[in-house]
């Protein structure tokens, strides 16, 4: 009878000399949550064979690296140098879930690769990410560099599973940074009627100082349903504002209210 491989052995150390008979056996393995750990030496084999043109070889180190799981994604992550390769490291974290968005959000710290990690975050993350959304709005107000990568990711996994975060997202609509403020007021939005009590934050957004701002909550009091004396003033004064896309939002707004 064949031995089975035992979950709770120590991890298996991979050298460069061992590393094609384990890709070979990667997938063996993928279904006995056996750890696998990669020497540097191994690791970079693996790497190195991710960008190849040879599928097999291709596949055989994506099922290792994604077996070695979210510790692969920072190096990764700095050898991919070239939008082909973007491409691909894209699709080995998409593999990874949101282990693999959470160590992008991490990687957004390190300078030789926080670009590619902020674009590659919003082409992988989904809602099913939406706990991240309190890491993603600190990223805005604290990572200049990448903060609208992790505000366009925070508005794209905003829907209504997210509803537990409206109150947050509400109190950002205070916060200093305008870019934060702007965020915030569209995911609200993104919410839907789940964030409906966070009508009264959005109409005192129809006041902010920026215009991005005050656009983004008058397009979100729409969605998310706040049909308030309040708000229907609010969103009737700033048919008069001298931005003519917080004009616009806020008739469309009025007109989604009216029903």
């Amino acid at each position: 009878m064949k031995q089975q491989a035992d979950p709770a052995a120590e991890p298996r150390v991979f050298t460069r000399a061992r590393y094609y008979s384990a890709a070979a056996f990667a997938l063996a393995f993928w279904a006995t949550g056996v750890a696998q750990a990669l020497e540097p030496e191994a690791l970079a084999a693996a790497i190195a064979d991710l960008w190849l043109n040879d599928p097999a070889r291709r596949s055989a180190a994506t099922q290792v690296l994604l077996r070695m799981g979210a510790p692969a994604v920072a190096p990764v992550l700095r050898e991919a140098r070239t939008e082909r390769r973007e491409r691909i490291a894209a699709r080995l974290i998409a593999q990874m879930g949101d282990d693999g968005v959470a160590a992008l959000v991490a990687a957004l710290g390190d300078p030789e690769s926080d670009l590619r990690a902020g674009s590659i975050l919003f082409t992988v993350i989904t809602p099913e990410s939406a706990r991240r959304i309190p890491e993603l709005l600190e990223c805005v107000a604290r990572m200049p560099r990448v903060n609208h990568y992790c505000g366009t990711a925070l508005v794209k996994i905003a829907d209504a599973r997210a509803g537990k975060h409206w109150s947050l997202l509400a109190e950002r609509l205070g916060h200093p940074d305008a870019d934060v403020r702007m965020y915030a007021a569209a995911a609200l939005g993104r919410l839907g009627k789940s964030a409906k009590g966070a009508g009264k934050a959005l109409t005192a957004a129809l006041r902010d100082p920026e215009p991005r701002v005050r656009a983004a909550a008058a397009g979100s009091l729409g969605d998310v349903g706040s049909r308030t004396v309040e708000t229907l003033e609010g969103l009737r004064g700033a048919k008069r504002d001298e931005n003519a896309e917080v004009r616009r939002r806020a008739e469309a707004a009025l007109r989604e209210l009216r029903g």
